[in-house]
C-alpha cells in the first residue's frame, strides 16, 4: 500500500512537539531515536522517522500509534494519508482484440427526454433546477452564510508556525539536494528526488495558506 508522506509529515508536526517526538521515537522507534542529534530540528527528526517507516514498511505501526495519541487530528488527515492510485490520463482503454465496453455502452444509450424546470427551496435560498437527465444545473439566489474567520491571535500563531515550518522545509530541501549531488547510488538519488518532491509539495501548501491568512 502506498502512503502520502507529505500528509503524514504534516500530521506528525501537528500531533507531536519536539520533546514529544523525541520520547515517541525512543519508545517506539529506537533506531530512529539513535540518529537524533542535540541541534537537530523537529522537521529533520520527522523526516528521519518517515524514511525509516518507508524503508522498513512500518507506516501501519506509526499511524496506529499516532491515532491512539490524537484520534481527532488523525481523522482529519485520514483521507489524505493513503496515496490515491495513479490512473493513466484519458482513463482505461480496451486492449488489442478486446471490446471497448465504455464506448459500446455509450452508443447504446438513448437520449433522455429533458425535464421541465423545478422550483426548489434550500433554507433561505431559492432557485431553479434545470436537468436533462444526465446534467443538472442549479442556480440559487439568497443570503449566503457569513464566512468564519479565525481570531487574530490564532492567525498570528498560525502564521508564526507556518514561517518556522517553511524555513525548516527549505533547509531540509537543501540538505537532500546536496545529498543527491554527492551520492553515487542511483537508489539514494531516487529516494532523495522523492523526498525533495514531497517537501516542495508541503512548502507550496504552506505558502498558499500563508497567503490566504495574509501573513507577512
Amino acid at each position: 500500500m502506498s502512503y502520502n508522506s507529505a500528509a503524514i509529515r504534516e500530521l506528525l508536526q501537528i500531533v507531536l512537539s519536539d520533546e514529544a517526538l523525541t520520547i515517541f521515537c525512543f519508545d517506539h522507534f529506537r533506531p530512529v531515536h539513535q540518529q537524533f542529534a542535540a541541534d537537530m530540528s523537529r522537521l529533520r527528526k520527522v523526516q528521519l522517522l518517515i524514511e525509516h517507516c518507508d524503508k522498513y514498511e512500518e507506516f501501519d505501526k506509526l499511524l496506529a500509534l499516532v491515532k491512539a495519541i490524537n484520534p481527532h487530528q488523525y481523522e482529519k488527515f485520514s483521507d489524505l494519508i493513503k496515496a490515491p492510485p495513479k490512473i493513466p490520463q484519458g482513463g482505461m482503454s480496451a486492449g488489442p482484440g478486446q471490446p471497448d465496453i465504455h464506448r459500446k455502452s455509450q452508443s447504446a444509450e438513448k437520449p433522455a427526454e429533458p425535464h421541465a424546470p423545478r422550483q426548489i427551496n434550500i433554507g433561505t435560498a431559492q432557485g431553479l433546477t434545470i436537468g436533462d437527465h444526465n446534467t443538472v444545473i442549479q442556480t440559487f439566489a439568497g443570503k449566503a452564510p457569513a464566512p468564519v474567520h479565525p481570531t487574530p491571535a490564532a492567525s498570528t500563531q498560525r502564521c508564526a508556525d507556518l514561517a518556522e515550518n517553511m524555513r525548516e522545509t527549505l533547509k531540509l530541501i537543501k540538505e537532500y539536494e546536496e545529498q543527491r549531488r554527492l551520492s553515487g547510488d542511483p537508489r539514494e538519488k531516487r529516494r532523495a528526488d522523492r523526498d525533495i518532491a514531497d517537501l516542495r509539495e508541503q512548502l507550496s501548501a504552506h505558502e498558499a495558506e500563508a497567503r490566504e491568512l495574509g501573513c507577512e
